[in-house]
């Protein structure tokens, strides 16, 4: 461990928090807010309150940044400069914390902690610690807060939202959403910065390599950005307000999480490739890395998460996936465990895999599986990117040699022998 910077402040430091991406740290000091840029250790803006500042906060995804001086919370729009919004209590405040999914603040000055709708900027509820509050924070899924102060702490149960905003809900489940997104993704693109130019679109639930039960037939979404705008003009989406940002019926902008894991460099790139084909349809799209035991953690537990970039195993026979395209299944990961189908083409994927793995008859599996492909093409529950190519290298000794991608080389090692 060793110090890589030293910060230096001409009053007190109060408080401090890092940004969600880790490249800007905010401290406060006596009345002033301090944005560092923490690869250079310089500092990047500086914004003035009335009062010494005791409290600063970054929300989850970085969109906004609270401070609280005296009784007065201020929420800023620190890219700009400016104080978006003003909230007040009867007391200093001590503390505070945003939802993980922004929309609500917690705020404890005095004995008593705050809710605040951060839409509406107005107060939803309040909660006595019966102690002076030093401290308050949400819990990662959003549906505990903790509130410190005295000589004890207390748990408190929030009513528990839904997994996903409604807002982002009617998005995400609406398929000319879902379409317009795989239109707007430049898998050529990805080949080429990402693989070198040694790979292949993909464009469903099977590779081309499966052969057999692979259907070429299916719907297929060539990066086309024109095309991803008409769609989502005919949903009702539109740039209102000329901001640059794209905006549903009722006025919200779009704007969502996405993520993946750490250290996956490939993936890493193609998510950063990804958030920039849809800047430029118009979605605001926060990109951020997880450790993979956390992003499992939310994929299969918390269920807090948007968008998410992954990879799934796959193999010649489809029935091997039934655990993630089965309606009830845990790996169903768009909407797992379901106790009934939630839509007819989700019912009637599952009524092809229960049926074709009692087919013996293979042209007729095959048929099943065609249909299968060619629903998950058109509702698009995943949005598919690209495919890696498996490279062999082989002796020019030995023949009768015939690589595939899910055997490599030696799959028929029985028929292969010496060249004289």
């Amino acid at each position: 461990r060793k110090c890589i910077a030293i910060l230096e402040h001409r009053a007190r430091v109060t408080s401090l928090s890092f940004s969600h991406d880790g490249s800007l740290v905010a401290t406060a000091a006596g009345d002033a807010i301090t944005l560092w840029d923490v690869q250079k250790g310089e500092s990047t803006a500086t914004l003035s309150d009335e009062a010494e500042v005791k409290v600063v906060s970054f929300s989850r995804y970085g969109n906004l940044l609270a401070s609280a001086a005296g009784q007065v919370v201020k929420l800023w729009d620190f890219k700009r400069g400016e104080c978006e919004a003003t909230l007040k209590q009867d007391a200093e405040v001590r503390a505070v914390s945003f939802s993980p999914d922004e929309c609500v603040l917690a705020s404890g000055a005095g004995e008593v902690i705050r809710f605040w709708n951060l839409k509406k900027g107005e107060p939803t509820a309040d909660l006595n610690h019966d102690a002076e509050i030093s401290s308050v924070m949400f819990s990662a899924d959003g549906s505990m807060l903790a509130s410190g102060g005295g000589r004890y702490i207390k748990l408190w149960e929030v009513i528990r939202k839904p997994y996903v905003d409604p807002v982002k809900l009617s998005w995400f489940t609406d398929r000319r959403f879902r379409q317009a997104v795989a239109y707007a993704i430049d898998k050529d693109a990805i080949i080429d910065i990402v693989l070198n130019g040694l790979g292949y679109p993909q464009h469903g639930a099977m590779s081309p390599a499966a052969k057999v039960f692979y259907d070429p037939r299916i719907k297929k979404y060539e990066y086309d950005l024109e095309e991803a705008e008409r769609i989502l003009a005919g949903a009702g989406f539109a740039d209102r307000d000329g901001d640059g940002f794209v905006d549903d019926k009722a006025d919200n902008k779009v704007e969502f999480g996405l993520v993946t894991n750490a250290g996956n460099t490939q993936r890493l790139t193609i998510a950063e490739i990804i958030r920039k084909d849809l800047r430029r349809l118009g979605f605001d799209v926060y990109f951020t890395q997880l450790e993979f035991n956390v992003l499992v953690h939310k994929l299969d537990a918390s269920f807090d998460w948007d968008a998410c970039i992954l990879g799934l195993t796959g193999g010649i026979e489809p029935h091997f996936g039934k655990n993630v395209w089965d309606s009830s299944a845990h790996l169903h990961m768009w909407y797992p465990q379901q106790k009934q189908p939630a839509t007819q083409w989700e019912a009637r994927i599952d009524e092809i895999f229960n049926q074709a793995v009692q087919e013996l008859d293979t042209a007729k599996r095959r048929e099943f599986y065609d249909e299968w492909q060619e629903v998950v093409a058109e509702e698009l529950p995943f949005i598919y990117t690209v495919l890696g190519p498996y490279l062999v290298a082989v002796r020019n000794k030995l023949g009768n040699i015939f690589p595939t991608a899910y055997g490599l080389s030696m799959h028929n090692v029985e028929e292969i022998y010496l060249l004289e």
